[in-house]
């Protein structure tokens, strides 16, 4: 509400600081700058691809390598900046940035994963295509999980409030 309430100060020249505005507001100036930095990188990468169309997208190899390896450095900066956080705002934190970041990271490594293990098995590389697939399996199950802990956090007050899977 922030960006529509004034429209001035949030120009489409200023629109991209907003995240670091908001992460100091919402969780202090101490961790904040970095959580908006994690938060833009977020957004970049995907405004690169949802991850909800991910398995639509034609990546190369190397993109494909680099988008996992960035959703994976992503995931591992958002959990060392929560340890630095205070209990109070845990809750906060893993629902607005670590569960999002860590969606998009699973569901990236879910499809991207499936896609390698598609490739390798066509250039006969059964060992690493057996080993793709089982790390898509381990993401899929990962979605799963983090789903539950997102819907029980708050002694439950978010249960049913999001899902990964399309029903």
């Amino acid at each position: 509400m922030d960006l529509a309430w004034d429209v001035k100060r949030w120009s489409p020249e200023k629109a991209n600081s907003y995240a670091r505005h908001w992460a100091v507001q919402t969780f202090g100036k101490e961790q904040g700058d970095d959580i908006g930095a994690l938060l833009e990188k977020h957004y970049l990468l995907a405004a690169y691809g949802k991850p909800e169309h991910v398995f639509r997208l034609e990546y190369t190899v190397t993109e494909l390598e680099q988008r996992l390896q960035d959703y994976h450095k992503l995931s591992a900066d958002a959990e060392a900046i929560g340890k630095k956080l205070p209990e109070r705002l845990q809750d906060a934190y893993n629902h607005l940035v670590v569960y999002p970041i860590n969606g998009c990271r699973y569901m990236n490594d879910y499809w991207l994963l499936y896609r390698r293990s598609m490739l390798n098995a066509a250039k006969g590389d059964e060992a690493a295509a057996r080993s793709d697939f089982e790390q898509s399996e381990l993401a899929r199950k990962q979605l799963d999980m983090i789903d539950v802990s997102y819907n029980g956090a708050g002694a439950g007050k978010w249960n049913h409030i999001i899902t990964w899977k399309n029903k």
